[in-house]
């Protein structure tokens, strides 16, 4: 993280230890991918609505919990 720090890059979102989080951006919308590497339950933070693109329900902002080693794909916008 200190490296992110340094070049004053901001991460897509906070997330929990054990969380990987990439967002991508076309014009219109965005697309976030969310891994829980944990053997635990987590919760994650979001920011934009949007359809999680692997089962087809809507995402509001505030709370999203991933199961143990879950994932995401997060469409916002559009």
């Amino acid at each position: 993280r200190s490296v992110f720090i340094d070049a004053e890059i901001e991460p897509a979102i906070d997330v929990p230890s054990g969380v990987e989080v990439v967002r991508r951006s076309i014009p219109r919308s965005s697309i976030l991918f969310l891994l829980n590497h944990r053997d635990g339950a987590v919760d994650v933070p979001i920011t934009k609505a949007g359809t999680n693109l692997i089962d087809g329900h809507e995402v509001h902002a505030g709370l999203l919990r991933l199961g143990p080693y879950g994932a995401a794909v997060i469409r916002e916008g559009w």
